[in-house]
Formats: structure tokens, sequence, C-alpha cells
């Protein structure tokens, strides 16, 4: 017989354990998507519709050690207009996050919309609405790059003169007009990414989009052209995004939040978990070895709290917690750029892989090392 499905409603009020001492802002969204009655229905916040919205998602993995959960209760929402960014150390639950959201996988409980269907009784409207970048693979060697677009385009409904105006479209678009005819084995990396980045943001116009790590192995240009294309999609779709580049969440993303073992621990603007979460300030100098001694003290006169992170020959780097001017502070260093003959100096807010490696280092038993994470950003527009 078929399998039944519980209404996700029904399944996850059953038994769920108390949460845990949550971040302030994540019980805040959570009691903001938990309020909303209807689960498919979307929810609003400041007059905005959520675009995508996850309630409650959990699954957990059945071992022969027993059951492992890999996302504890994921509750969240994306406005229409924004972008949201999820990052994690490895083993945070972000790709099983991301295999329920595409219908790889079931969820154990709780829910997730996409366009208001949801993923247990909608997965067919929501397979027509969508495209998909692969970090491997998706692209056959053998067939020439317009074949792939005809292809894609030919399951999103288009066929005749209007295929053949759309794939040129797309060609112009992402600079592929010139390999229209080559075999997929004879393009470039670069070319490879924009032609599977071409299919996923532009075949069928599609409202929700997911790319897993797109501008990976590509070179700066052709980096900085997809950021473009991404840009440019999210003001008519939803984008799912994977990437391990820091700069590429903190320049897609309006919101952030940062899992650790299943959960949600923060979420925020990038500036707000900067300053919320972060260490203040970071503070370099780089000078003679000679001075450092001297250089050292001046640091910590200046700056309460100042913490050294690396030292070596005339290079030195703190951690300075807020509550000072900046003013004063920058008229003290640039006295001591004389006084202790300082080569330069730079005095930063706190970076969003600083804050990452933060929360990681707090939520997990053993902090992930810096090339050990995955970002996934969510953009999405009415």
């Amino acid at each position: 017989p078929p399998r039944q499905i519980l209404p996700a409603a029904l399944v996850m009020e059953r038994g769920d354990p108390p949460f845990p001492p949550e971040d302030v802002d994540v019980a805040a969204e959570r009691a903001r998507i938990e309020s909303r009655s209807g689960i498919a229905a979307g929810s609003e916040a400041g007059g905005q519709v959520d675009r995508v919205r996850l309630v409650r998602l959990r699954k957990a993995f059945e071992t022969v050690e027993g059951s492992t959960v890999a996302v504890d209760r994921l509750t969240f929402g994306v406005p229409a207009c924004s972008c949201f960014a999820l990052l994690g150390p490895n083993g945070a639950g972000k790709t099983t996050t991301m295999s329920m959201l595409t219908g790889d996988i079931r969820p154990s409980s709780g829910d997730a919309t996409l366009c208001s269907f949801s993923i247990w009784t909608g997965l067919l409207s929501i397979f027509r609405l969508t495209g998909f970048c692969p970090q491997f693979g998706g692209l056959w060697p053998h067939m020439k790059l317009r074949q792939h677009l005809a292809l894609y385009l030919s399951l999103k409904g288009f066929s005749g003169a209007a295929l053949e105006a759309e794939a040129q479209r797309i060609e112009t678009a992402y600079g592929l007009t010139p390999h229209a005819a080559k075999r997929v084995s004879n393009l470039s990396g670069g070319t490879r990414r924009k032609l599977s980045a071409a299919i996923a943001l532009s075949c069928g116009r599609p409202m929700v989009v997911f790319l897993d790590e797109p501008t990976t192995g590509v070179d700066v240009s052709t980096r900085r052209f997809l950021w473009e294309r991404i840009s440019e999609a999210s003001s008519t779709a939803t984008v799912l995004l994977s990437t391990h580049y820091m700069d590429e969440a903190d320049a897609l993303a309006h919101r952030i939040g940062i899992m650790a073992r299943g959960q949600l621990r923060v979420i925020g603007s990038p500036q707000h978990l900067k300053s919320r979460h972060g260490g203040g300030y970071r503070l370099e100098i780089k000078g003679s070895a000679e001075m450092a001694d001297v250089a050292q003290a001046f640091v910590r006169s200046t700056f309460k709290h100042a913490r050294l992170l690396e030292a070596h020959g005339g290079f030195m780097s703190f951690e300075i917690e807020r509550g000072f001017e900046l003013g004063a502070a920058f008229l003290a260093l640039e006295k001591a750029k004389q006084t202790l003959r300082l080569e330069n100096y730079s005095l930063s807010q706190t970076t969003l892989e600083q804050v990452f490696l933060n929360i990681a280092s707090e939520q997990t038993s053993q902090p992930a090392p810096a090339s050990g994470y995955e970002v996934f950003a969510l953009t999405s527009s009415s």
C-alpha cells in the first residue's frame, strides 16, 4: 500500500523535547515563524511574505548505534527581496537541509515551503519551479553547449522558435555565444561553470535555484561575473547557494544564520553578527623586531583588554574589545607610528570569517578548521 504521509503540523508536535537555551535572535525568529497559522501559507514580516520558510524541519538517520539527528527543528523564513546565508562547520546539517529542500530526502518531521509549496505534498510543483547547478557533473562531455541549453529549455516547456530565441538570449547574457557549437569536453573549466550556472539560473527562468559552489575553481574575473548573474537572478528568483568563500556570502546576504550540531545558533545581518558576536576589532601592526616589546606595551596601555593573537618578528595582531573611541585610537596610532617606527598598522572590525570561527568553536566539541566549512545562501525576491 502507498506510504501514508501525515501532515507535518501533526508530526512535529509529537514528543518534541524542549529546545536548549537559544540566542535571543534565534528565539525571536522561531517565534515569528511559529506564530503564523498555516504551514504552507507563508508568513508576513514587515509587510513581506516569506518566500522560503522552514518550520521545525528535522531529520534523523537510523544507524546500528541508534538515531542520529542531523537537523534539529530548523526554523527560519526568508522574506521577499532578501538574501539569507546559512553557515556551519562540517557536520552541522547544511547538506542535509539542502537535500530536504530539493526533495532528495524526506524530513523526519517538520515542513518547508518554497513559493508556498510544501516539500511534503508539492514536490512536483517545486521541481517545475527550480533550477540546479551541481558542484560536479550535470553536463555531458559529448554534447555541445547549445544542445545542453536546448535540452533543459525543452524540459521547461520551450519549443521551436521560442526555444531558439531563449537559447540565444542565455548565450549572450553569459558570454557563451563563441562556444555554442563546441562539445563540453572542449570547454575550459570556467566556461563549463558558466554553462552550469546559466542552465540553473536562466533556463525557464526558475523561481527557486540551487547552486552548489558555482564559483569554485574559476578565476577572479569569472567569479565576479557569476556574482553579477546571481544578483540579477535574485531579483526574480530564490537562490540557494553553497560556497566556501566568506566574502561571497557577505556580498550576497542580507541575513546570515550559523548552524552547529543541526541547530541554528545565531541569526542576523552581517553587520549585526560582526557587532554582537565578533571579538570587537582586530589591530595589526608591523614594525621592527627590536621595538616589539615596546609596541606591545603601547597597545596594552592604549586599549583595555587587548589580547595578543599572533606575533612573529615585528608583526603583531591583537583582538581589541569594543568600548573605545575610534578617533582617539587612530590619533594614538598615528603618533606611535612615528615614535615606535611602525611601518604600517590596520584597525578593522571583526570579519565574518572570524565571527564564524568564534561561533563554531563555541558550539562544537572541536573547532572546525578554516577550510572545513561551507556556506548556503538563500536569496529571495518578490
